[in-house]
């Protein structure tokens, strides 16, 4: 697609369509009679609709123009290694998983059968239908477009990994994979408002509301403006609601896609997010990449805060510019540190109060604190936030549990404190309506809704 084509159908289709492809020159027909011949034409509209006006024109098919049928062969590339993928996460064998993906394909383009289908099953030219034919949704969310998460097994995703359905593809089998035609199905997903490939009942933050029914200006970029790196499980604390045991060692594929993000000009042109998995200051991985590889000055460091002691400290100003910190530590208790996330509360505080001082001196930009409420520490969660305020923190964020496999179903009810998924236990509805919940610092935007609903069942 390095030519100059023609598109013709409607406004919505032809962006779309030539967004995904990453048509470098096009121009949009408003009728087929503009159309010269030098260029390729590309029907973007039901080739039925427009038959009798191709005959007329004596456009010929395959020679001078390409209708959607072509273009969805064109795009479903790559996806029999996406299955391949797919099949170690499921119950069938090989066999079986194709016998069971033959019988659920849809043999039309109909939306409605292609609703039915789980995301994990759907080729790309059938994602692209869903997301061209979804309802659009009045939210703002720009995560998709400008973020991207890989993890430790080297996928790359636009979103936290439990937060949408689908990666864009993975950095060891194709280093590019962020520009395929599926990672920019799912990013035209967000840019059409459609959010078709999302899970807002695992997404904990929430997002803003809008009133714009208007679709983004759709464009592409080659790499992320920022890069959550969780490649490496490797960390030195044991959070009862992250794992299951003691992991503190690297692995060799972590090592192997570091490598690969070496190899990018990510880690000089994206602003570098450290680590959604495992600990920064632990990982060895993660030191080298941190310490000699990132050639970015902006650096976000995701730290559970017991080893980021002053030696750290030292070394993270020296190598940067802007820095930010997040601080997950779920207590404001010695014992509730103890039983949640089986670390040294002491070690912990004394960290906080030295970045604390730096961030009075401005010399880290932003520093944000994260708790994740659960029935162990909701009762702290006042005390938290004085906690917060006594070391200058920036914003606090309480957000909800999620099971990330590590509780069985009974152990998670007992423990989230939403009833089913509507409405807060009445105990938790009560602690985040007090007043000191509406300090500035405070976030709960993931609970705003479980509040609302909450209201009308208590009061």
């Amino acid at each position: 697609f390095d030519s100059e084509y023609y598109l013709y159908g409607s406004n919505n289709e032809c962006e779309s369509l030539a967004f995904v492809l990453n048509l470098k020159k096009y121009k949009i027909l408003k009728k087929l009679s503009e159309y010269d011949k030098k260029h390729k034409l590309i029907v973007c509209c039901n080739i039925k609709k427009v038959k009798k006006e191709l005959k007329k024109y004596k456009i010929k098919h395959e020679k001078e123009y390409l209708k959607l049928n072509d273009i969805y062969k064109i795009i479903n590339k790559g996806f029999k290694k996406y299955i391949e993928w797919v099949n170690f996460r499921t119950y069938f064998n090989r066999r079986n998983f194709f016998n069971k993906l033959n019988i659920i394909r849809p043999k039309t383009n109909n939306i409605k059968l292609i609703n039915k289908i789980p995301s994990i099953y759907l080729k790309n030219s059938e994602m692209l239908i869903k997301t061209m034919n979804s309802r659009q949704k009045n939210i703002e969310c720009t995560s998709l477009e400008n973020y991207c998460n890989i993890d430790y097994n080297g996928y790359i995703w636009g979103c936290c990994p439990g937060w949408i359905k689908l990666p864009f593809g993975n950095i060891l089998n194709d280093i590019n994979s962020y520009n395929s035609f599926r990672a920019n199905i799912i990013k035209l997903s967000s840019l059409n408002r459609t959010y078709c490939f999302c899970d807002f009942n695992k997404c904990k933050f929430g997002h803003p509301k809008t009133d714009s029914k208007k679709t983004k200006i759709l464009k592409l970029k080659n790499y992320p403006e920022e890069i959550t790196i969780a490649i490496d499980k490797a960390c030195n604390l044991k959070c009862l609601s992250c794992r299951k045991c003691y992991n503190t060692k690297s692995s060799k594929k972590a090592e192997y896609i570091a490598q690969k993000l070496a190899d990018t000009d990510w880690l000089k042109k994206s602003k570098i997010v450290m680590a959604g998995q495992g600990e920064v200051f632990l990982s060895p991985v993660y030191r080298n990449l941190l310490f000699n590889e990132i050639k970015s000055k902006d650096i976000r460091l995701f730290t559970n805060g017991t080893l980021f002691n002053k030696k750290n400290w030292e070394q993270v100003q020296k190598k940067y510019k802007e820095i930010y910190v997040s601080i997950s530590i779920d207590a404001a208790t010695k014992e509730t540190y103890q039983k949640l996330r089986c670390g040294n509360f002491d070690v912990l505080v004394k960290n906080l109060k030295m970045l604390g001082e730096h961030r009075k001196n401005n010399e880290i930009r932003f520093f944000e604190l994260n708790f994740v409420v659960q029935r162990d520490n909701y009762k702290e969660i006042h005390d938290f936030i004085k906690l917060g305020k006594k070391i200058n923190v920036d914003k606090i964020n309480f957000t909800k549990l999620t099971d990330w496999g590590t509780y069985t179903k009974e152990e998670f009810n007992k423990k989230t404190m939403i009833i089913d998924n509507k409405y807060l236990n009445k105990e938790l509805y009560s602690t985040l309506k007090a007043d000191i919940m509406n300090d500035k610092i405070v976030n709960i935007e993931s609970f705003k809704e479980y509040i609302e609903a909450s209201k009308e069942k208590y009061e």
